[in-house]
């Protein structure tokens, strides 16, 4: 029938078009992408055989037994020989000792597969079911299974000798494809054997007289796809209890063929094929005795998914929208884009959107081959996108417009903006310049790229290139800014009472220095010992308040400097004596007093304390080595003397006028 199709379509103009010229194109084929071998690596006895299968593995996710398709070869033919025979294709036969490979072949796409032939020998063999019973003109499958030397089993049913010892009971298939196939005849029982290698198994089987009093088909009430198939099972159940497997001896029909048909060919028999969306049922018939099941055949499901276009290539950062296209078990095509769901085997390669709106859109992320894998209900449809390298679109100076003092520097770096809107530090990479030197200089020196220095007061534009394409920004050079501040002297000592001048000197970003005593404010960071002045006219100085030690920190535009100052004791600073300048007559004594003025504004009597001295002791006499007559000075004749009273290299002085008497015993 397929041949008779294709020989229309070739006659026609369009096979199933209804002529417009805007009829959908065909779907891409879809190609063989891989061969599986079943079983994986097998290992058997020389002498013995195993059936291999191959299946095709298809670009649309889907499978397909090729075991009659393929072209099957060993390796080593010596260890193993595998069949191309028609009816034996994949018979594989183990020859002697060793490790060869299979393959499986079809155009250029090959399955492989391990196998070991041992050494295993043969030492019974099983047959299964043991010692049966089936009733009268039915059938039964034995399998024959090998028990090897190694502990190993092998299925022998194949290539086992079936024989029956009485065949007017019953009776057992030794051909090709039908092999331990055993018929009941007549009542009795009968013993089956299965030979290999001189190694012989059996079992009894029993024919009984049972009738068949019903059939039961299995699964009960199926429910199917339009399009899809589901396999019935009919077991027989007679008289005497037993049931019995009548699946390939029974004759299968269908209620309604379009809805669902049942094959009856030998086979494939009791295999249901949904041919409409519609409820029928499906019956088995041996003997007279019928057995049937309804069955549901619903909408079509999904058995492939194809993606297009299949092989994409494009730029890194552009993006292509792939669509997807369902195929359904009746045969029907459907887009399902949106329906979908979207995958990527690499996301660092490609990224495909699952977004309503955006469904299938592929945006290409990184450099390479990944699949697009589109999903609905368990089914796959795969494709592959190839992303190239992204192109530089732009470059970005950063920061933009920058503002630095004459004399500092600024940063910048240059970055890439991709085609795939991806972006790159070039700063490493670029080519820098400057328009105008004068004002400003940026560096294109290895590791220090992209630095910025201010030489004069003004604007210019600095300039990244790479490959042609240019970024920029304007840097503004403004006059040069305070950087920090030194407080001279750093270190300074003063009594309580005294001052200390303290000047501040700033220095500046274009290495210049400036005297910011007047400008700068000033402040101590403990004023119980040392309080300094912000008075224009005084600024800076300090004076000792209290013994101790602090900071005096002299800021200007949030820049600060610092010196210590020590603040001692108060020291004196004079002495006053009193009376001043007393005069006294010739005889007569006088008390002085001696007050010392220290640096705090404090005052203290050091009468006792200081030495007294009269610079003419013959005129007047002062006592210094008398605590309680210390400053007492006697007149002894007419004239002026100068009193001294000193502590601690500090004097203080008064002058004394001694009178004369005017006459005698009296003294004026």
């Amino acid at each position: 029938m397929l041949a008779i199709f294709i020989l229309l379509c070739g006659g026609l103009a369009a096979c199933g078009s209804d002529g417009s010229s805007g009829a959908t194109p065909p779907k891409p084929a879809k190609t063989l992408t891989a061969i599986s071998i079943d079983p994986i690596n097998p290992s058997i006895a020389a002498g013995t055989t195993v059936q291999l299968s191959a299946t095709g593995v298809f670009s649309d996710g889907t499978t397909e037994e090729l075991t009659d398709s393929v072209a099957w070869a060993s390796a080593d033919v010596t260890i193993a020989e595998v069949s191309n025979a028609a009816g034996a294709q994949g018979l594989l036969i183990g020859k002697s000792l060793g490790l060869t490979t299979v393959t499986a072949t079809l155009g250029q796409v090959q399955g492989s597969s391990a196998l070991t032939v041992t050494a295993a020998k043969l030492t019974s063999i099983t047959i299964d079911p043991a010692d049966p019973s089936i009733a009268k003109g039915t059938t039964l499958q034995l399998a024959a299974i090998g028990n090897f030397s190694d502990g190993t089993t092998q299925d022998l049913t194949e290539s086992a000798t079936w024989v029956s010892i009485a065949t007017t009971v019953a009776q057992v298939s030794d051909s090709s494809g039908s092999k331990g196939l055993t018929s009941g005849v007549t009542i009795g029982s009968a013993t089956i054997t299965a030979t290999k290698d001189g190694v012989t198994g059996s079992t009894k089987i029993a024919v009984t007289s049972a009738t068949l009093t019903s059939i039961t088909i299995s699964p009960v009430a199926p429910s199917i796809a339009n399009g899809t198939t589901v396999q019935l099972a009919a077991t027989g159940n007679f008289s005497d209890g037993t049931t019995q497997d009548l699946t390939s001896s029974a004759t299968w029909t269908s209620a309604a063929g379009a809805i669902a048909q049942v094959s009856d060919a030998t086979g494939s028999k009791g295999l249901v094929t949904g041919a409409g969306i519609g409820n029928t049922s499906i019956t088995a018939t041996q003997s007279g005795v019928p057995g049937s099941t309804p069955i549901s055949v619903t909408a079509a499901i999904l058995t492939a998914l194809t993606v297009d276009p299949a092989v994409s290539a494009i730029a890194k950062g552009t993006t292509v929208q792939l669509s997807a296209t369902g195929d359904f078990s009746d045969g029907s095509t459907e887009d399902l884009t949106n329906q979908v769901s979207w995958s990527s085997g690499d996301d660092a390669i490609a990224h495909v959107s699952n977004a309503l709106t955006t469904k299938g859109l592929v945006t290409s992320i990184g450099v390479g081959n990944t699949s697009i894998v589109a999903t609905l209900d368990g089914i796959h449809g795969p494709g592959t996108v190839t992303v190239t390298p992204a192109t530089l679109l732009s470059i970005t100076v950063a920061p933009a417009n920058p503002s630095i003092a004459k004399g500092t520097t600024v940063q910048l770096s240059a970055t890439g903006n991709f085609t795939d809107g991806s972006m790159e530090d070039l700063t490493s990479q670029v080519s820098w310049t400057s328009a105008d030197d004068t004002i400003a200089q940026v560096s294109d020196v290895l590791t220090s790229e992209g630095l910025v220095t201010g030489i004069g007061v003004g604007e210019t534009s600095v300039i990244a290139t790479l490959d042609g394409i240019h970024g920029s920004t304007t840097v503004t050079v403004t006059a040069p800014v305070l950087l920090s501040i030194t407080v001279a002297p750093a270190n300074s000592s003063i009594a309580k009472g005294t001052t200390v001048r303290l000047t501040a000197t700033g220095h500046f970003s274009d290495f210049t220095t400036q005297n910011l005593t007047s400008q700068a404010s000033w402040t101590s960071a403990d004023d119980t010992i040392a309080q300094v002045s912000d008075v224009l006219t005084r600024r800076g100085l300090v004076t000792g308040i209290g013994v101790g030690n602090t900071s005096i920190v002299a800021t200007l535009d949030g820049v600060h400097g610092s010196a210590t100052v020590i603040v001692t004791p108060p020291i004196l600073l004079s002495i006053t004596i009193t009376p001043a300048n007393p005069s006294i007559s010739q005889g007569r004594t006088i008390k002085l007093t001696a007050t010392g003025h220290f640096s705090d504004g404090t005052t203290q009597n050091l009468t006792q304390l200081v030495d007294w001295v009269s610079s003419k002791p013959t005129i007047a006499h002062v006592i210094s080595s008398s605590w309680h007559a210390n400053g007492r000075v006697f007149a002894l004749r007419p004239g002026m003397t100068t009193i001294t009273a000193t502590v601690r290299s500090v004097q203080g002085s008064t002058v004394v006028k001694v009178r004369g008497c005017g006459g005698i015993g009296t003294c004026q």
